[in-house]
């Protein structure tokens, strides 16, 4: 979920349940919580991303991780995970007014990598590789992406060099990514490894970690600058409802990490009845907002004073 400029409306990706089946983005207008289905333009400018890249259909579109910047020229730009056939980056140019928000096609770059989530960098973007595709789906990539062992790493890419592995990032389940506002750092959750990483983007090269009391899933920027983590307490319980081909609730957290010193704290729980796989945090006009890697709706509660 991304948080458009006016904190009036939240910009969410509906990931499509099943392997390349078409998704969707959506946005919720604060005021009257409702969602409504973002218009998506074809024929955009295709300046963004690898030129051989073509441009996807509405049925090949099965957004996942997403991430919102601005260019130098201050217009919107939108990153989001594609696991449409094949596999992309796909970029986007935001309008939010009046009449909606709509996203006009600027680029995408193909990929083999497993990419959970992004974040736009000056030269491109940064992204987590979960795990080889080759492992496939099912229980079985589970159990590996769970095991606790080192699954994936973070990937930068420009069009310049391509695509470079970062230095360090092995970890258990990478997931969500940051960057900061300068764009000299990233921040990458580990969800098996229960671990935040900090990244020097200069040197590409990972320079910190600490422990995290859950399995962080993606991450998120509060007003105060500090960053948030949401993810389950108890990741065990969360594989063995997935095992078994169930939806059931399993306790999660919200985590405030300090983005220099990694030094972190639990602002807001939940044994999760209300919202099954909770996986982001947004802060919006005192209150959390909470989205899901498997439930069908979003959480509202205030938020923790400190965050706002």
């Amino acid at each position: 979920m991304e948080l458009l400029p006016g904190g009036k409306r939240i910009l969410v990706s509906e990931m499509a349940v099943g392997e390349h089946q078409p998704g969707k983005f959506v946005y919720l207008d604060i005021d009257t919580n409702l969602m409504t289905e973002v218009a998506t333009e074809r024929g955009g400018s295709g300046d963004w991303g690898d030129p051989a890249c073509r441009q996807r259909s509405p049925q090949e579109l099965s957004p996942h991780g997403i991430h919102l910047s601005r260019t130098p020229e201050g217009r919107l730009l939108l990153l989001a995970i594609n696991h449409g056939e094949p596999e992309s980056v796909n970029a986007y140019e935001v309008t939010d007014g009046a009449a909606g928000v709509r996203l006009r096609w600027r680029g995408c770059v193909d990929t083999s990598y497993n990419f959970n989530d992004i974040a736009a960098t000056a030269d491109g973007f940064v992204a987590t590789h979960m795990f080889d595709k080759a492992l496939g789906t099912g229980p079985q990539a589970e159990k590996y992406l769970f095991g606790g062992g080192n699954t994936g790493f973070a990937v930068r890419w420009s069009k310049k060099a391509g695509f470079v592995r970062i230095v360090g990032t092995e970890a258990g389940f990478p997931n969500g990514i940051n960057v900061s506002a300068d764009g000299r750092f990233a921040w990458m959750g580990a969800t098996s490894g229960r671990e935040v990483r900090k990244i020097d983007l200069s040197r590409n090269v990972q320079i910190a970690k600490a422990a995290l009391p859950v399995a962080a899933d993606n991450l998120s920027w509060t007003p105060a600058g500090q960053l948030l983590a949401t993810g389950a307490m108890d990741v065990h319980t969360l594989v063995e409802c997935s095992d078994h081909g169930r939806s059931c609730p399993v306790a999660f957290a919200v985590v405030r990490i300090d983005p220099d010193t990694l030094r972190n704290r639990i602002v807001f729980r939940s044994d999760g009845r209300l919202l099954l796989g909770a996986s982001v945090a947004l802060v919006a006009r005192g209150h959390l907002y909470l989205g899901s890697s498997t439930g069908d709706h979003l959480l509202r509660a205030l938020a923790p004073p400190t965050l706002d």
